[in-house]
Formats: structure tokens, sequence, C-alpha cells
């Protein structure tokens, strides 16, 4: 089955969903009503000789039938989200400065993980012999701007915001055919060896933090040491995304993780300010250094 399948079926499946969910809701109340109803019957009824209660029991059985049907459309609803983000791709997202060590991630293709890359990066890993996907063909844009514009876009930061523990976030990419970006490996060009505006990293932080802020459903790595443990252990676990308990990689290795990319933000931040604070040019000029 291809993504657009996937896609294709999610929306179908959602639109049904929504059918069923407004169905139980009014099964639901309908149900409420009929049982009220067969007790006030049964309630005028009793203690009179000769009473047919044949007319409130089949009054309460229906009301019965429907709070069933509507639980059982809870059932069904969650049923099918799950298993549709069973059938979701598995995707990383590979784009860095420092080349070191991201050929290894080549290895998780075997269990069926799609990399998407940009720019240099691609090139490196497609002259090692692995296939990417041109983040191009995710956002529907070419990379713009000498390089300043190539992953800010939802298709990009939705795959990686999105929380596997709510629901309504994975009925809202579905709806817009966004895919879930479960790894993201970024680090920053290297400010201090060319100390320009021109080089300040936009994207690369941001699309860090964002898989930090979604820690677990996310994984943020920025430091290639930590690249052969992260892969080790998705390889163990072989699928570890999981809706119900989020990544199974353990909770230490993850805080670890995240730390690291935020001192790594803080300090790339810090060298910067000092390097604007430090500009000697005038107002007219501080802008074109």
């Amino acid at each position: 089955m291809t993504l657009d399948d996937i896609i294709v079926n999610l929306k179908s499946d959602l639109t049904y969903i929504k059918k069923t969910k407004k169905m139980r809701k009014i099964a639901f109340y309908f149900g409420i009503v009929l049982i009220l109803v067969s007790s006030i019957i049964g309630g005028t009824m009793h203690g009179k000789k000769d009473n047919d209660y044949s007319t409130p029991l089949i009054v309460l059985a229906v009301g019965l039938v429907c709070l069933l049907f509507s639980l059982k459309g809870r059932s069904s609803e969650e049923e099918i989200l799950d298993e549709e983000i069973v059938k979701c791709k598995k995707r990383i997202l590979i784009s860095v400065t420092d080349k070191t060590g991201i050929e290894k991630f080549g290895q998780l293709l075997s269990i069926g993980y799609e990399i998407i890359s940009t720019g240099g990066t691609l090139k490196y890993l497609t002259e090692h012999g692995i296939p990417c996907i041109p983040i191009e063909d995710i956002t529907g844009f070419p990379e713009m701007m000498d390089g300043r514009l190539k992953t800010l876009n939802p298709y990009i930061f939705g795959g990686i915001l999105a929380d596997t523990f709510n629901k309504e976030h994975l009925e809202v990419i579905a709806e817009n055919g966004i895919d879930l970006i479960d790894i993201v490996v970024v680090n920053f060009y290297d400010f201090n060896a060319d100390k320009r505006m021109e080089k300040i990293d936009i994207g690369g932080p941001s699309l860090l933090r964002a898989a930090s802020k979604n820690g677990t459903s996310a994984i943020p790595l920025i430091d290639p040491a930590d690249y052969d443990e992260v892969i080790k252990a998705i390889i163990k676990e072989n699928d570890w995304r999981d809706e119900e308990i989020g990544t199974l990689i353990p909770d230490g290795i993850r805080k670890r993780l995240v730390l690291k990319v935020f001192r790594a933000t803080c300090q790339y931040d810090r060298e910067i300010y000092q390097w604007m604070e430090s500009c000697n040019s005038d107002e007219k000029n501080f802008f074109k250094q």
C-alpha cells in the first residue's frame, strides 16, 4: 500500500468516524430518554391490577440498545485510528552540517524507515548508497533564497509536532495529508567559523526545538555520539512508535537528548548575541555583515 493510499483510506475512515460520532451522540441521548420514559410508564402502572408491562419493557430494551450502540461506536473509532497509526510511514529527517556518522541511519531502511533530507546532506547520503526523499518532494516547494527556506513548512513541522497521544492531532494531520516524522537529525551551521548574518541557522534550531517539545513522539538528535545508541534501540524494538505509551526508548535517554538540544540552542544563541554585541559597525551597516 502506497502512502497516498494510506492517506485516502484514513481520510475515508475519519469521514466515517465523524458521522459515527454524531450518530453515537444521538443514540446516547435517545437511549437515556427512552429509559426515563420506560421508568415513567412503569411507575404509572405500578400497583394496578392486570397491567401489561410489555410496553415499558420494550421501550427500556430499545433504550439499552441505543446506549450499547453509542459505546460500540466509541470502540470502533479507537480501533480505526489505531490501525491507521500502525500503517503510517516511519520517517527520519536528516539535515546536518557535520555529516559524521549519518550514513548509519541507512540501517533503519530495512525495517521500514524512510529518510527525508536536504541539499548537501541529501547528496552525501545518496553518494553513500542511501536512498532519500528530497525535502521538496514533501513540502511541494523548492529550496529557495540561498537556502534560507527549505524546512519551514507545515508538512515538516506538522509531522514533528503531532502528539501521538492526542487523537485530535492524528485526525488533523490525516485530514491535511501530513505524515509523522519520528526522528530529527540536525546540527547547526558553524557560526564561529564564519560570523555573519547569513550564517545564522534558522531551520535547524527550529526543527530540533519542535522535536524536543514533542519528545514523547519524536526523537531529536544533535550529537553524532548518540546515533549508535538510538539506532540500536530502534532496531531492537523494530517498531518503537506506539500511540498508547509513546516511544519505547527509555525516558532517561529521551530526556538526555532533549537537554542536549536546549543546551546547544542556548549556546548557539549566546554566540550570536555576543558577536552582535561586539560588532563595531554602525546601525546602517549592521545587517549587511
